[in-house]
């Protein structure tokens, strides 16, 4: 069932109707007369019109190789030294150094030069608006023409199946269905499959794929993402994965193959950097093709014998095998389609010998034939082929460096007109017209392909698609350097980069780590499966364009205002104005670093900022005031097992080692936090607690957090009690909670904070009046000392409170019916639940978080115990409180969701009382709807997979997905979680950034900026403990004494005893008496004598 049902039936998605981002398509009113474009001279018109004449022409036929008997596949793959032609090599530097003149020009800019001298830069937007072209990008206008050019689908096909691989976001998919309802309507079936790098995986570099999932949701159920979840396709058993789990016996009629490299840093060798990547696509297409089908495989430059060899493999295996670059692959780029016609089959033993060298890299130093098994006839065709296609693309980048020196208005006007005569041709040569909108592969959704028009994708809430690197070539190869540095390095361990995404090594992950760096084993280059995103002044709001895109709005270039003045006839490098008198240089758009960053936005001003924003009490988003998502379903009943059927999932995946790529942030910040991480914090942590520097004396100097245990506030247990005392005062987490009567106790149980100070906020809330039930965190955690507020239990009489109250240590466990077998024991069987409270603490160690980058791995097995416990304890109505970690991953947002749904509302809080230079931020789940079996069977059933997942392989699994991403993507938790994900890590980038700006002060000796740094928290200080007072729980038979006519519950003075001090709260600006003892507080009033 494809996404867009859940959309009907829930209404989840954020629905996008209408025509958004139509291209730029203006239609002309029907009295208008076009005017002739100015003429040009004979130097203006050659460089406009070169390569012209041969745009819809570049196709090349090999003549038909006879089948052989795949010996030469079987005993010689990979057996001979690397060759290399002469001629082949004369080629490539003659391109090259065409080429290098491009080297110092600035990579964004020439792009949008090479839009607006792009021949068929209009076709795009002249589809989207004449024929409203589902998914109509620059991909899919390629895919059309060799559709058109090579018929791939019958005429009478009875069952049409396709896979594409190195798909996303989809635009082969659409072209491919668009031409199979346009010939067939809805008279045939048509069966697809999509394979490429999981935009959702959390191991894949985004730097390394193309993260555009507005189709994919939208169609998830019909990608394949493999065995690991990655969509890795070097990985064998993903490859193998798609044979059996979607192809079958029954073969496919059609592969295509629209693998990319990143090349940008290194454009000279693309050929030989994504020659790896072609040959895996190839394999899995032999594999999965039945006899007679065709092959679609995008390549490059055909100069290298590895791209020989290949094609001299595909031509063995089909009838026909041709070279092509459609007239919409832009002409500049090394682009190429090998189009294989007429499938023969292969044999198994074949194919697993090709399937042996599926890798990242080949064998280092040898070829893929041997030279001589090369027919000579097979060797002057390739050189043809790639002569032809070698001039085309000289002749065209000549042709952009040209036109730029001597662009001027005339020309301008002429392209205008010479691209719109170029989609009018499109359209009529192709054929291509409007097939009905219920024929679409998402006929409930419009989306035209256009980067305005994001329909349901993630990346809404995170700010847009990825950027792709800017700048010159120098440039972008100190930023690549700069980023495999980040990958391999994070964590002192070498990890390589590869097309499952490399990350740094974990510390808890060590053996997994190394096992990961030799499966991904990747040469220098990223892998973008489909087309690589890049942003254009056209796109707006933050998004990305695919690089090969040119259909969008305005994509002439130069910004909305260098557009408007090229009207009044600006000219590069000359004033407005008749005698050149005006404005020289168009004037440049100021755009934010984040447009779509969303509600609650802010940053914490960069490295030298001395402030973290919102400091100290960070009370704008974390206090009295904090948001709450509120549960937008029926609030009246918990989940149903009809509910689970649609919510629930089990899915299985590779445990990357760390976490690079969140739907709930810019993979851009988690780099920053990482590195404030793995630098600031590490070192700060390894100094001794007595030092200056360490990371207690630091805090302690910063943040109210670091000065609780100081605060002198009389908690045995302070900090992690004034941690839920914040949380009291926030969200009235245990002052609010509604009991049955005024003399029932408070049910609560504690399933591990690592000391008692949770159970000894609520026991003094509560007056002692509680019937508490506490866990260890650990099998090896000792029950933690109680006796102080174990006696303020047993203090409370019996006339005041009828029930015995009582705090009860348990034995550990990790079976939530043996927990609640435990607490039945001593709080006994009770009808609706057992608890009113649970609280928990699954955060992990600060000593470990910089020793990962999946910290969520660290703590997910916990956070999902005490989840299913909190789900089989509580009452209705009552809440959950558990302090956790980081909030990147699909497990942890698929627990928050179950939660979300469990509870009329939840909150994602980081109070004042947890440093703000950590991870650790508290969900809070009020108002429970009542047990559901349904949930805690799921929950149950993702605890059991999760144990008998295989340990200590070359692959180790894990869970990455309990709850399917399209409902993640629901229209008010997922902006709530990116909004609050988002927000503290800026938080926790900013803190870690000001603790390194107060250690280098201190080691300089620089009091004055100490001073600076440390003033407004050290100011703070005397409020913090006015902003923690709370009324502890009345005593129903205590008798308060009042004047003689003062109205009943008004003190009428000042409290009375030693315990009572009197103190001034500057921020309400009044006096205060408070009792140290029992946490009590009165305000001084004026009517006192």
């Amino acid at each position: 069932m494809s996404s867009h049902g859940y959309y009907d039936n829930h209404d989840h998605g954020r629905r996008v109707r209408g025509r958004g981002g139509g291209g730029g398509y203006n239609r002309p009113p029907r009295d208008y007369q076009p005017q002739p474009p100015p003429p040009l001279n004979e130097t203006e018109h050659e460089a406009l019109y070169r390569g012209y004449d041969t745009l819809f022409k570049k196709h090349r036929p090999f003549t038909r190789v006879e089948p052989t008997d795949e010996s030469l596949i079987i005993n010689d793959l990979f057996t001979t030294p690397r060759w290399s032609l002469e001629r082949m090599q004369a080629l490539k530097t003659k391109l090259n150094d065409t080429r290098n003149r491009l080297n110092e020009k600035d990579i964004e800019k020439w792009h949008q030069h090479t839009r607006q001298t792009n021949f068929t830069g209009r076709v795009v937007a002249t589809l989207r608006n004449k024929m409203d072209v589902e998914m109509c990008t620059n991909a899919w206008i390629k895919m059309a023409e060799l559709h058109s050019h090579y018929e791939f689908i019958p005429t009478t096909p009875h069952m049409f199946r396709s896979l594409h691989v190195c798909e996303a976001p989809g635009a082969f998919i659409a072209s491919t269905n668009h031409f199979f309802r346009q010939q067939h309507q809805d008279k045939a079936k048509w069966e697809w499959t999509g394979f490429s790098l999981n935009p959702y995986y959390e191991g894949n570099d985004l730097a390394a794929m193309v993260d555009d999932d507005r189709m994919i949701i939208e169609t998830y159920q019909k990608w394949y993402f493999g065995v690991d979840n990655s969509g890795n396709i070097f990985h064998h058993e993903n490859i193998r994965g798609i044979w059996s789990d979607r192809v079958g016996a029954e073969k496919v009629q059609l592969v295509t193959g629209d693998g990319s490299v990143d090349c940008s840093s290194d454009p000279n060798e693309q050929e030989l950097l994504v020659s790896e990547l072609h040959y895996a696509e190839a394999v899995c297409a032999l594999g999965a093709l039945g006899i007679g089908g065709h092959l679609v495989l995008k390549m490059f430059n055909l100069f290298e014998c590895e791209t020989v060899c290949l094609l001299y493999i595909l031509a063995t295996y089909f009838d026909n095998l041709h070279v092509s670059k459609p007239a919409t692959s832009k002409s500049a780029n090394a682009e190429t389609y090998v189009i294989g016609k007429g499938f023969r089959g292969i044999t198994t033993s074949a194919l697993e010998r090709l399937m042996k060298f599926v890798s990242p890299k080949f064998p280092e130093g040898r070829a893929m034939l041997p030279r001589e098994s090369i027919p000579e006839s097979f060797m002057n065709e390739m050189y043809a082929c790639a002569e032809f296609f070698t001039t085309c693309q000289k002749q065209a980048i000549e042709r952009n460096l040209d036109l730029e020196q001597i662009m001027n208005q005339a020309i301008r006007t002429n392209l205008k007109d010479l691209v719109n005569r170029v989609a009018d041709e499109y359209v009529r040569r192709y054929n291509i017209n409007k097939i009905p909108e219920e024929l679409r592969l998402m006929p409930d959704l419009h989306l035209n392909g256009a980067m305005t028009n994001l329909g349901n994708s993630m990346a809404n809430e995170r700010g847009g698609y990825h950027k792709r690197t800017g700048g010159n070539l120098q440039e972008r190869q100190a930023k690549k350097r700069n980023h495999e540095e980040y990958l391999e390095n994070g964590t002192g361990k070498a990890t390589a980069e590869g097309d499952s995404g490399a990350s740094g090594g974990s510390g808890s992950l060590d053996d997994h780590v190394e096992k990961k760096r030799k499966r991904d084993n990747m040469n220098g280059a990223s892998v973008v499966h489909g087309r690589i995103p890049i942003r254009t002044d056209s796109d707006g709001g933050g998004t990305a364009a695919p690089a090969d895109d040119a259909g969008e709005k305005g994509s002439s270039g130069g910004g909305i205002a260098k557009r408007m003045m090229e009207k009044m006839g600006y000219e590069e490098g000359k004033g407005l104005g008749k005698d050149n008198q005006g404005r020289a240089e168009a004037i440049v758009e100021q755009r934010q670093e984040r447009e779509r960053a969303g509600l609650g936005h802010y940053e914490s001003g960069g490295r030298n900022a001395t402030e973290v924003m919102d400091e100290p009490f960070f009370d704008t988003w974390d206090w009295t005031g904090c948001k709450s998502c509120n549960n937008e379903f029926n609030v009246e009943k918990p989940l149903t097992r009809q509910d689970l059927e649609e919510l629930g999932c089990t899915t299985t995946g590779d445990v990357f080692a760390g976490v690079i790529t969140s739907q709930f942030a810019r993979s851009e910040d988690i780099e920053a936090l990482y590195r404030a991480r793995e630098s600031t914090l590490r070192t700060a942590l390894a100094r001794p607690e007595n030092d200056k520097l360490s990371f207690a004396s630091l805090s302690a100097m910063l943040f109210i957090s670091g000065m609780l245990p100081k605060l002198g506030i009389g908690f045995g247990y302070a900090t992690t009690a004034l941690q839920i005392a914040s949380l009291d005062r926030a969200l009235h987490v245990v002052s609010g909670i509604r009991l049955g009567s005024q003399h029932e106790p408070m049910r609560f149980v504690d399933l591990g904070c690592r000391d008692g100070g949770f159970a000894e906020y609520v026991v003094w809330q509560q007056r002692g009046y509680v019937q508490g039930v506490v866990f260890p965190r650990d099998e090896q955690s000792a029950p933690y000392d109680t006796t102080r507020f174990r006696q303020q239990v047993l203090e409370v009489t019996s006339s005041s409170f009828p029930e015995k109250g009582f705090l009860q240590h348990a034995s550990f466990s990790r079976d939530p019916i043996d927990v609640r077998m435990q607490v039945e024991s001593f709080i006994g069987a009770r009808d609706r639940g057992l608890v009113s409270l649970v609280l928990a603490d699954v955060s992990v160690p600060l000593a470990e978080v910089p020793e990962t980058r999946f910290v969520e791995h660290n703590n997910q097995r916990e956070f999902l115990g005490v989840c299913r416990s909190a789900f089989t304890l509580l009452a209705p109505h009552g809440t959950f409180v558990c302090k956790l970690s980081d909030t990147l991953t699909r497990f942890t947002a698929g627990l928050l969701y179950f939660l979300y749904r469990s509870f009329a509302r939840i909150t994602i809080i980081k109070p004042f009382t947890l440093h703000p230079h950590c991870p650790d931020r508290f969900v809070v789940a009020q108002n429970f709807l009542g047990q559901s079996d349904a949930v805690i069977a799921h929950l149950k059933k993702v605890e059991q997979t999760l144990a008998s997942l295989p340990k200590g392989t070359d692959i180790e699994f894990n869970v990455v997905e309990i709850v399917p991403i399209q409902r993640i993507a629901h229209r008010a938790f997922m902006p709530y979680i990116t909004e609050v994900t988002r927000r503290l890590m800026w938080r926790e980038t900013a803190a870690i950034n000001k603790m390194q700006m107060l250690e280098n002060a201190i080691a300089k000796g620089e009091q004055v900026r100490v001073d600076t740094i440390t003033g407004k928290v050290l100011k703070a200080k005397g409020e913090a403990p006015e902003m923690l007072l709370t009324s502890p729980r009345e005593i129903p038979t205590v008798k308060s004494e009042r004047r003689e006519g003062a109205p009943t519950g008004v003190p009428t003075g000042p409290p009375k005893g030693l315990q009572w001090k009197r103190h001034y709260s500057e921020k309400q600006r009044k006096h205060y008496y408070y009792n140290a003892e029992t946490k009590e507080s009165v305000w001084e009033s004026s009517s006192w004598t």
